[in-house]
């Protein structure tokens, strides 16, 4: 399975961030031709909810891609919300620096919230505090917090060769346990 499940709230919550709906236009217009994987990020999210017995999905921002949102792309989100909305009791919708107009697109469909982009509290065994990341929080949630849970992070290393050249690269990050001290 892949997310993060969080019990709180009397709820379990699957967790993802950055789903980038709609990346496949972007690609399109750079002369990349590459089918929508929404269906597949759809099934995705159905089959791990099942899998962790959720009842709520929360998305931690970039729910889409483009900015400004095309037609096609705000059509593709929205009917991907509403299939979210029916797969789940609850989506909650932590905007991210890619989701302009996410209210307009999200409006109305029932099932659907969407959150403040300075994150959302969750009190829960240990209260969390849910975030994107590009926003800052407020001070009195980072206070009550004891877990951070955020997306955007795009992990990357940089590589020194012998001659000083440095390559930046994008890198998976896998980390069982961290410990800040």
């Amino acid at each position: 399975m892949r997310g993060v499940v969080l019990r709180a709230d009397g709820e379990n919550i699957l967790l993802v961030a950055d789903t980038h709906v709609g990346y496949e236009a972007e690609l399109r217009l750079r002369g990349i031709r590459a089918v929508s994987q929404t269906n597949r990020l759809l099934d995705d999210l159905r089959r791990w909810g099942e899998e962790a017995g959720a009842n709520t999905l929360a998305i931690l921002g970039d729910v889409k891609h483009e900015l400004p949102t095309p037609r096609e792309t705000a059509a593709e989100v929205r009917q991907f919300l509403k299939e979210l909305a029916r797969l789940y009791e609850r989506v909650i919708l932590i905007p991210g620096n890619h989701d302009g107009l996410l209210d307009e697109i999200s409006q109305a469909i029932e099932g659907v919230y969407l959150a403040d982009g300075r994150g959302v509290l969750l009190d829960g065994v240990r209260t969390t505090l849910l975030l994107h990341g590009h926003a800052k929080p407020r001070p009195e949630d980072l206070a009550r917090a004891d877990v951070l849970i955020m997306g955007h992070t795009h992990p990357s290393v940089s590589i020194v060769d012998e001659i000083g050249y440095v390559s930046r690269e994008h890198a998976i990050i896998k980390i069982n346990r961290i410990k800040v001290i």
